[in-house]
């Protein structure tokens, strides 16, 4: 079994603590930065998705570009190229600014 499957639980019994310990320091001391918002939440569960979906997705989408496997490795590595040329000339030229 996919040890993130089983991590589930424990992530989501951490953050419920983590809330209502945040809440009863709130009560205690005034609010802080570290208060939880509605928006943290939704961010945080929405990051866990997108980890769950993203290796499957990823696998297609980088494909074409995989090297010794893909069609347009050459254009990939001549971009690369191409981009630390340009990098390394445009730092020359900032440092002789």
């Amino acid at each position: 079994m996919d040890l993130t499957v089983i991590a589930i639980p424990g992530y989501l019994g951490t953050m419920g603590a983590e809330f209502a310990w945040l809440r009863r320091q709130r009560d205690e001391r005034g609010p802080s930065a570290a208060d939880y918002e509605w928006h943290d939440t939704a961010i945080s569960l929405l990051m866990g998705q997108v980890s769950l979906v993203a290796p499957a997705v990823m696998s297609k989408v980088l494909a074409p570009v995989t090297p010794g496997k893909g069609r347009h490795v050459k254009t990939l590595v001549g971009l690369a190229a191409g981009a630390a040329a340009a990098v390394a000339v445009a730092d020359v030229v900032a440092r002789r600014l």
